[in-house]
C-alpha cells in the first residue's frame, strides 16, 4: 500500500470512528430520555462499533508497513486478523442486545417511548447508509478487507435501523403494543449477528490459506497460456495475503531449451501475472521440461 493509499484508508477509519462516537452518544441520550430500550440497545451497538474502529486505527499502522526481512510478503495478514476481530466484536454486541431484549421482554417499561427516540433512529439510518457508501467505495478501491468489513458493519446498522424505527413508532403510537420496543431490540440483534458472520467467514478463509475461486484460477491459467514457449502447466496453487493473491505454479517448456531461455519465459509469465487485474502480489514459478 502506497503512502497516499495509507492516508486514504486512515481518513476513512477516522470518519467512521467520529460518526460512531456521535451516534452512540445521540442514541444513548435518546434512549434514556426517550424511554426506549431499542435505542439504548442500538447505542451499545455503536459503542461496539467504536471499539472496532479503535482496533482498525491501531492495526492500520502495522498492516500498511512495507515488507521487511522478517515479513517479505508485507503485513497484510494483520488486516485480515483485524477484520476477524471486528466481526467478533459485532457478534458479541448482537448477542448482548438479544439477550437483554429476551430477559426484559416479560417486564416491558410502562412508559411509552418519546418521539426523540424515533427521530434518532431515522437520523441514524441516513448517517449509517452514507458511511456505508463512503467506506465501501474506498474499501473496494484500496482492496482492503478491513474497510470492506467496516462498510458491511455500517450497512448492517442502516438496515437494522428500519425495524428499530418501526418498533419505536409502534410503541409510541399504539401504547398497548409497548412490547414492540423489545421486539425491535431483538430484531436488531439478529441483523447484527448475521452481518458478523458475513465478516468473519471470508476473513477466516484467508487466514487458513483458502485458495482463489475457480473463476480466478481459470483466469490465471488463461494468462499463463498466452506466453510463447509455455507448453503446459500443473500444480497451480494460490493463497490470500490480505486482499491480494500469492501464486505458485509449475510450467513446462521445451525439454531441449537452455536454462537461460527457460528463465526468460518464467520471467514473462511472472510479469504478465503481476501486471494483470487479478490482484496478484507474488508469483513463484517452477520450470520443468515438457515430456
Amino acid at each position: 500500500m502506497t503512502e497516499t493509499e495509507s492516508k486514504r484508508s486512515l481518513k476513512v477509519i477516522i470518519i467512521g470512528l467520529t460518526g460512531n462516537v456521535f451516534l452512540a452518544a445521540l442514541k444513548m441520550a435518546a434512549g434514556i430520555f426517550g424511554h426506549s430500550q431499542t435505542m439504548i440497545a442500538d447505542s451499545v451497538n455503536h459503542i461496539g462499533d467504536t471499539a472496532s474502529d479503535i482496533m482498525l486505527l491501531i492495526g492500520h499502522k502495522f498492516w500498511t508497513a512495507p515488507p521487511d526481512d522478517t515479513h517479505p510478503h508485507g503485513h497484510r495478514r494483520i488486516e485480515t486478523f483485524i477484520a476477524i476481530i471486528v466481526g467478533v466484536l459485532i457478534a458479541l454486541t448482537g448477542i448482548f442486545i438479544g439477550y437483554n431484549a429476551i430477559i426484559t421482554f416479560r417486564e416491558p417499561d410502562s412508559t411509552k417511548p418519546e418521539l426523540i427516540a424515533l427521530y434518532a433512529a431515522l437520523f441514524s439510518m441516513v448517517v449509517k447508509e452514507l458511511l456505508h457508501r463512503y467506506t465501501v467505495k474506498h474499501g473496494r478501491s484500496l482492496r482492503s478487507p478491513a474497510l470492506i468489513a467496516k462498510a458491511a458493519d455500517h450497512r448492517a446498522d442502516a438496515v437494522e435501523a428500519v425495524p428499530a424505527a418501526l418498533a419505536v413508532a409502534g410503541a409510541i403510537f399504539i401504547p398497548e403494543w409497548g412490547f414492540l420496543d423489545h421486539v425491535g431490540a431483538l430484531v436488531v440483534s439478529v441483523f447484527i449477528i448475521q452481518m458478523s458472520i458475513k465478516v468473519i467467514v471470508p476473513s477466516f478463509n484467508e487466514l487458513t490459506d483458502k485458495g482463489a475461486m475457480p473463476e480466478t484460477l481459470s483466469e490465471i491459467e488463461d494468462v499463463v497460456m498466452t506466453i510463447d514457449g509455455v507448453k503446459s502447466f500443473h500444480k497451480l496453487r494460490t493463497r490470500h495475503l490480505g486482499s491480494m493473491l500469492a501464486v505458485e505454479i509449475h510450467i513446462q517448456v521445451d525439454g531441449g531449451m537452455s536454462v537461460h531461455d527457460g528463465h526468460i519465459i518464467a520471467g514473462k509469465v511472472k510479469n504478465k501475472l503481476l501486471n494483470s487485474n487479478l490482484d496478484i502480489i507474488d508469483v513463484i514459478i517452477h520450470i520443468e521440461p515438457d515430456k
